[in-house]
């Protein structure tokens, strides 16, 4: 599969990815560095090891956990590259989950003005989010992504053979993501997820909420208008992802900044109750509840990125599966009456 925006390629082994990377890559006369964790070192490099590009690449090391996508090690990582004498010309490669990819994607696109990057996600998550749409980016101040560029990689490498080095929690997690695709614009992801949820993990599954993610951004690359519907979940996902400072997974915070997102949907857009039934079911069998305690809801929410000049917060909310709706915009106020009747129904 390919796209006028970010090329994407699946793979079914590790051997065939380390394959492709030496066909698509392997030069005498540039340079190559891999960015990854310590546990995307451990457990994900070995299994590209014969890669001539990897054998001699300059490996970078960070910590695991979005603490690492910041500006500090960004800075760590612009000087080892200028350290090395990387030109705009040679390559970065981010092997490792969504923090990996953003961090990655970040230190490239604004080293030199921009060098070259790919990404090789090996999370679920970044298989599906990050590694996705060209968002390179990092943390400030424990707000997410308040620092970044569209710039899209030259290209993605998929290999679900890497989901088999995650622990459940942080498969689990990714599918999050999934979900989200089939509620704004794909139904049939949607009944798949609720049928049976770890059948998403199959190649096939992965394709297609990549394909719905691509399909958007190859439309609107930029977010003035249809990829704003990829910030379903994320508004308020976001806001308890940073209230709880490191607890949560990403997938985990959007999974129920989902669940309130559609609870607004539900009591301002007439969102089906039935569905909302279904997926707040879907959730607390899947995704551990975090304690919602809306004072640093309201505090964190207040930093989107998606805000405007009013002091309104800016949402996604969906009609019905697979209808969502962009710009619709709630004062504070009506946001914490909202997650107050929430508590109130459900606790």
């Amino acid at each position: 599969m390919s796209s006028a925006f970010t090329p994407i390629s699946f793979h079914s082994s590790s051997t065939d990815l380390a394959k492709t990377l030496d066909a698509d890559l392997y030069a005498e006369d540039i340079k190559f560095a891999i960015i990854c964790d310590t546990n995307t070192l451990a457990s994900c490099l070995p299994k590209i090891a014969e890669s001539k590009v990897v054998q001699q690449a300059e490996l970078i090391g960070i910590e695991p956990g979005e603490a690492s996508k910041s500006i500090e090690i960004a800075v760590q990582i612009w000087e080892t590259l200028q350290e090395h004498q990387f030109q705009k010309s040679d390559v970065l490669l981010s092997l490792g989950g969504g923090v990996v990819c953003d961090l990655g994607g970040f230190v490239a696109a604004t080293f030199k003005r921009g060098m070259r990057f790919r990404h090789i996600p090996t999370s679920y998550l970044a298989m599906v989010d990050a590694s996705v749409g060209g968002k390179q980016g990092i943390n400030l101040g424990g707000a997410k992504n308040q620092i970044g560029v569209i710039q899209p990689q030259e290209k993605t490498y998929i290999c679900n053979q890497f989901l088999a080095t995650l622990p459940q929690r942080d498969l689990v997690s990714g599918f999050a993501e999934t979900i989200k695709h089939g509620l704004i614009a794909q139904p049939k992801l949607w009944y798949a997820a609720t049928e049976k949820l770890d059948e998403l993990m199959s190649t096939e599954w992965i394709k297609q909420s990549v394909e719905v993610k691509q399909a958007i951004v190859n439309i609107d690359p930029f977010e003035k208008g249809e990829r704003k519907k990829l910030n379903f979940g994320h508004t308020i996902g976001h806001a308890i992802e940073a209230a709880h400072e490191g607890e949560l997974l990403h997938g985990e915070a959007v999974a129920w900044g989902m669940v309130l997102e559609v609870f607004i949907s539900h009591e301002k857009l007439g969102f089906p109750q039935q569905d909302f039934e279904i997926l707040h079911q879907l959730i607390i069998e899947n995704f551990s509840k975090p304690s919602i305690e809306i004072a640093k809801i309201e505090e964190y929410i207040n930093h989107d990125k998606k805000n405007n000049q009013e002091g309104l917060i800016n949402f996604t909310l969906l009609e019905k599966v697979g209808e969502a709706i962009i710009d619709q915009q709630l004062t504070k106020k009506e946001v914490t009456k909202y997650l107050k009747l929430y508590l109130a129904k459900y606790g």
